[in-house]
């Protein structure tokens, strides 16, 4: 298979590929790449640019896209209050919105009918999964929500180290129980869906 991470770290980026490659993946997402300009390559795997934009209202959001990087960089948002929220579901410079414990209650039933409406995607963060079962509990509620509208979902391991990085199917499959969904149908959160994000930014897979 040729997966893809939506987001690790750039530390020990030479590690990391090696064994993301081993495990199957064809491209990560790299958070703080700021040493390179767009998509290269090492160890086989493919490395892309992205941003993380952390806002705390609509009018700090649209400040900060409008100074994004190239247009060839996948940009996350994660918001912090509702305007916020509401324009990262409809601004076409967007790629997905982030749900955490700090945006969770922003990313509520309109938002996710927006998402779904402008076709943007949920970017979740795997170590959310190793968290506590309260704190778990309130994300998967909101997948459940999500995956019943069929938004899209991406998934980020923000993997640092070669250890932190996750292998696909096995995600897929605890996921899959825990939101009675079918594996194969979450797996594409590592293949089609951010697949068609790369390749609209220009990314050559």
């Amino acid at each position: 298979m040729n997966y893809i991470d939506f987001g690790v770290n750039s530390s020990e980026l030479d590690k990391l590929t090696l064994v993301a490659r081993r495990l199957g993946y064809r491209a990560l997402l790299v958070e703080d790449g700021d040493s390179w300009a767009s998509a290269t390559s090492m160890n086989e795997v493919i490395l892309v640019k992205k941003q993380v934009i952390a806002s705390l209202n609509e009018r700090e959001l649209k400040k900060a896209l409008s100074t994004s990087t190239s247009k060839s960089t996948v940009v996350s948002v994660r918001p912090l209050e509702v305007s916020a929220a509401r324009l990262a579901a409809r601004d076409s410079r967007v790629d997905a919105v982030v749900l955490d414990l700090e945006t969770l209650n922003y990313i509520d039933k309109q938002q996710l009918s927006m998402m779904k409406r402008f076709g943007k995607p949920i970017e979740l963060p795997l170590k959310l999964i190793a968290g506590s079962e309260r704190a778990l509990a309130k994300v998967i509620r909101r997948l459940i929500y999500a995956a019943h509208l069929e938004v899209p979902i991406v998934f980020s391991s923000k993997a640092s180290d070669w250890s932190e990085l996750y292998y696909p199917k096995s995600i897929a499959l605890l996921l899959s129980q825990m939101l009675s969904l079918e594996p194969g149908a979450l797996l594409s959160g590592f293949t089609t869906i951010p697949r068609e994000i790369l390749v609209r930014k220009g990314v050559k897979l």
